[in-house]
């Protein structure tokens, strides 16, 4: 009868043990759902409008007062994490993501009362030649190399001023090279320009004009600095 009792008693440890391990399963599984809920991928799938637009705020366009409406009403955006500053005829505001982004944090000017510029660190992956593959080749690729001395990377910018929209690609920790698979992490949207008009558009924040060679036409993958210039700014 001991015997049969500890049996018995086995059997329920083991069955209790399976469902905690089975509730821990489907607690993790229901936590990504949630995760991917709040995953705006609206750059690439292009719903509900795309690049240079975003949610509905479109640079050029959208009025301050209305895009700060289509924030606060966003799924995607952390509840009062939206900070102001300026004032109503030039500004800004930059908020937190639901779902944690990277590289860059989100926010968006305003000029005139309008917006100027939508720039966000994505939180999906994102890689070059999904870029590539949605937006076809850049118009043009410029190059830094970021980070600290004992962090280096490159970032690699994707111009593509016809359309609004330039991307930031990021190498490996110390790798030099631009690869199919390199993470895009950031994305900026402006009023589509041509390549000039763009050039002087970021000159407008510089000292000085930008080197001839600053820009380059898109190469390919490979050796950053070979393809597309871009001094070394760590020994």
């Amino acid at each position: 009868m001991g015997e049969k009792l500890n049996l018995s008693s086995s059997k329920r440890l083991t069955l209790v043990g399976i469902i905690a391990i089975l509730l821990c399963v489907l607690i993790l599984v229901v936590w990504r759902l949630q995760q991917y809920r709040w995953v705006d991928r609206s750059i690439i799938t292009g719903v509900p409008c795309a690049p240079p637009c975003w949610q509905g705020i479109t640079p050029g366009v959208t009025q301050m007062d209305e895009a700060l409406e289509i924030l606060s009403n966003s799924p995607y955006i952390e509840t009062g994490s939206i900070k102001r500053a300026g004032t109503d005829i030039s500004g800004g505001c930059t908020w937190r993501w639901r779902s944690p982004g990277r590289r860059m944090q989100p926010g968006l000017n305003w000029q005139t009362g309008i917006v100027d510029t939508i720039q966000m660190g994505l939180t999906f992956n994102l890689t070059v030649q999904e870029v590539t593959d949605k937006f076809g080749l850049p118009e043009a690729v410029s190059a830094v190399e970021g980070g600290q001395p004992e962090h280096w990377y490159w970032i690699i910018v994707l111009h593509y001023p016809s359309q609004g929209v330039e991307f930031k690609a990021y190498t490996s920790e110390f790798s030099k090279d631009i690869k199919p698979t390199t993470e895009v992490g950031a994305v900026l949207l402006f009023s589509p320009l041509t390549m000039d008009e763009r050039i002087k558009e970021i000159e407008k924040g510089l000292s000085s004009p930008l080197p001839i060679d600053y820009f380059s036409d898109w190469k390919g993958y490979g050796d950053v600095a070979e393809l597309y210039g871009g001094g070394r700014q760590w020994p």
